[in-house]
C-alpha cells in the first residue's frame, strides 16, 4: 500500500515539473529564426517561429518599427507539448531594424489575448542584393503526392528537405519515387534533385538469399520547371530523359475523387 502511495505522490510530482517546465517556456519569449542572417535592401526575409502542438500562425500585421505574429491555440499547458517549427516569407524591406513580437488568441484562456514578453529584431543592411538566379523569390514546398494526366497509372512522391546555404540563403533538395503501373511489372524510379536538376535511377536486384543486392542503376536526368507567366510557382512539369526517351509531364496535385468513408449518420 506504501509503495503505491510513493508511486503516485512521485508520478503526480513528475507531471508538477512537466506542466511547470512548459509553463515556463510558454511565459518566456518565443524562437525566432531569420534568414538570411544578414538580409540586404529588399532582399527576401523568411521567418521560423517556435510553435507548440497546438499553435497555429493566423497572420502577420504591421506595427510602429516591425511586425506582430498573430498566433492562435485553443488551450496552453500539459496538453499542447509537442514543440515545433513554421515557416514562411515576411517579406523585402528597405535599410533599417525591424522588431517582431507575438500576440496569442486563446481559445481556453483567461485572457483570450495576450501579448507575449520578450522583442526580437534584425537589421537590413544597405548593401547590394544577391544575384543568383530566382533568389528573390518566395521558396515553395513541392512535398506530397502528385500525378500527371498525360501519363496514366502513373504517380509521384516528392520529399522536398529544406535548409540553408553557407550565406543563410534558402536552399532545399528534392526526393521523388515515380510510380509506373502501366506494364504488367510496376516500376518504382528514384528521383534525387539538388539545385535544379536530377539524376534518376532505378533499382536494380541481384542474387538470391542472403546474397541478395540492391544496386541503384541511372537511368536519365529530370528537372521541375514551372512554365507559369512571370516566374509564378504554378503550371509545374517533369522534364528530362529516362532510357533514351525524352518526357514532359505537366504535374498535379493528388485529389481524393470519392470518400474515403461512408458519411457519418445523423
Amino acid at each position: 500500500m506504501l509503495r503505491a502511495v510513493f508511486t503516485t505522490l512521485v508520478m503526480l510530482r513528475c507531471l508538477s515539473l512537466v506542466a511547470l517546465a512548459l509553463f515556463a517556456m510558454q511565459a518566456s519569449a518565443r524562437t525566432y529564426s531569420v534568414s538570411p542572417a544578414n538580409p540586404v535592401a529588399l532582399e527576401l526575409v523568411h521567418l521560423q517561429v517556435g510553435l507548440n502542438s497546438c499553435e497555429g500562425v493566423r497572420g502577420v500585421e504591421a506595427i510602429d518599427g516591425g511586425f506582430r505574429i498573430n498566433i492562435q491555440t485553443p488551450t496552453t499547458g500539459l496538453p499542447c507539448d509537442a514543440l515545433g517549427f513554421t515557416s514562411f516569407t515576411l517579406g523585402a524591406f528597405p535599410p533599417g531594424t525591424y522588431r517582431l513580437t507575438t500576440r496569442v488568441t486563446c481559445i481556453d484562456c483567461t485572457p483570450s489575448v495576450f501579448d507575449e514578453p520578450g522583442v526580437t529584431t534584425f537589421t537590413v543592411t544597405a548593401a547590394t542584393a544577391s544575384t543568383a538566379p530566382f533568389d528573390d523569390r518566395p521558396s515553395v514546398d513541392l512535398s506530397g503526392i502528385w500525378t500527371t494526366p498525360s501519363e496514366p497509372f502513373t504517380g509521384f512522391t516528392f520529399m522536398q528537405a529544406r535548409g540553408f546555404d553557407a550565406q543563410g540563403r534558402p536552399d532545399s533538395s528534392l526526393t521523388g519515387i515515380w510510380y509506373d503501373y502501366s506494364g504488367t511489372q510496376p516500376t518504382w524510379t528514384l528521383l534525387l534533385s539538388g539545385q535544379g536538376s536530377s539524376q534518376v535511377f532505378r533499382a536494380v536486384p541481384s542474387g538470391t538469399g542472403t546474397n541478395r543486392t540492391i544496386a541503384l542503376v541511372a537511368v536519365g536526368t529530370a528537372r521541375i520547371v514551372s512554365r507559369a507567366p512571370m516566374g509564378g510557382f504554378e503550371n509545374w512539369h517533369l522534364v528530362g530523359t529516362i532510357d533514351g526517351r525524352e518526357f514532359d509531364y505537366p504535374l498535379e496535385r493528388f485529389r481524393w475523387t470519392r470518400a474515403a468513408w461512408p458519411a457519418p449518420r445523423s
